[in-house]
């Protein structure tokens, strides 16, 4: 509601300007300066979330109150082309909302404080440079890429990327990556581990996925927490029904005392020399409600 329009001369070429005062709730406005390109800038605040996600899922993915800036930059002689070579950013903050995820064979609401998106990417082009008789269902961007969540418990976590992404072009969303350098670092609090202090988690390494088929693994992941460091690969599959997770993992511990005391365990009575370093291998099969460890 609320929609008006403008169009006139820019500096360079025609600039068309949108704004909507009611936007799902809250507001939008676009401006779209025509030259021997499209220049691109939107704004959006206190959006709420639930119903465009409805438009652009089938379900209900999604809510919150959604802020957006974006500037972006294309060119071709069609909608498609234009779109697959965008390049520019996106910035987008979600708060007090959910996403839909499969867990256990079922979609459940995973809530959240707040939920941030960064993209800073390059579109690489319609396949071959020409448009064809069918739209793509996916489409290549290559640049830097940041997820973050807060969820209610207090747990946290960050996940960057440098590298292509396909996105799926009737979502718009990332649906799969292949050798993709990324990096995931988690804050489990006190109240989720019933220790004394945060626990945090990093692990960085390529990967691979592809959410259509419910896909994840990665070769090799560098691994660090409570003072130990590691390397594990792993390999995901049905996570968009029933998660089946199998890998290894090698670990150092440099300091095994100061690992113990960080999960709340008192180091039993030894020699001094006793227990300053160990290492540890291990396989491991996780199915439904079945862990085993090898």
């Amino acid at each position: 509601g609320g929609l008006a329009f403008r169009c006139s001369p820019s500096r360079e070429g025609t600039l068309l300007e949108f704004t909507a005062a009611s936007f799902y709730g809250g507001t939008a406005k676009a401006l779209l300066d025509i030259v021997d390109d499209y220049r691109l800038q939107f704004t959006a605040a206190d959006v709420a979330l639930a119903r465009p996600a409805v438009i652009v899922s089938g379900r209900e993915s999604a809510a919150g109150k959604l802020a957006l800036k974006a500037a972006l930059r294309g060119q071709g002689h069609s909608l498609g082309a234009v779109a697959a070579s965008m390049r520019g950013t996106l910035d987008a903050r979600i708060d007090d909302g959910f996403l839909l995820v499969w867990r256990n064979g079922a979609l459940e609401r995973q809530p959240f404080t707040r939920f941030d998106l960064r993209g800073e990417a390059t579109g690489q082009g319609l396949p071959g440079g020409k448009v064809p008789p069918r739209p793509p269902a996916r489409l290549p961007w290559t640049g830097a890429w940041r997820a973050a969540m807060r969820t209610p418990t207090g747990t946290e976590w960050e996940a960057t990327a440098n590298g292509p992404l396909l996105f799926d072009t009737a979502t718009g969303l990332p649906v799969a990556a292949d050798l993709l350098p990324a990096s995931l670092r988690l804050a489990l609090p006190p109240a989720l581990t019933d220790l004394d202090r945060t626990v945090e988690a990093r692990f960085t390494g390529p990967v691979r996925f592809d959410f259509d088929a419910g896909s994840l693994s990665s070769d090799r992941l560098e691994a660090e927490s409570l003072g130990a460091r590691g390397s594990l690969s792993l390999s995901a599959t049905g996570m968009n029904k029933v998660a089946t997770w199998a890998g290894t993992l090698s670990a150092r511990f440099a300091d095994p005392r100061a690992t113990l005391r960080g999960l709340g365990l008192a180091p039993w009575k030894m020699s001094d020399g006793a227990l300053r370093t160990a290492d540890l291998s291990a396989g491991f099969h996780q199915s439904g409600n079945t862990f085993d460890l090898t």
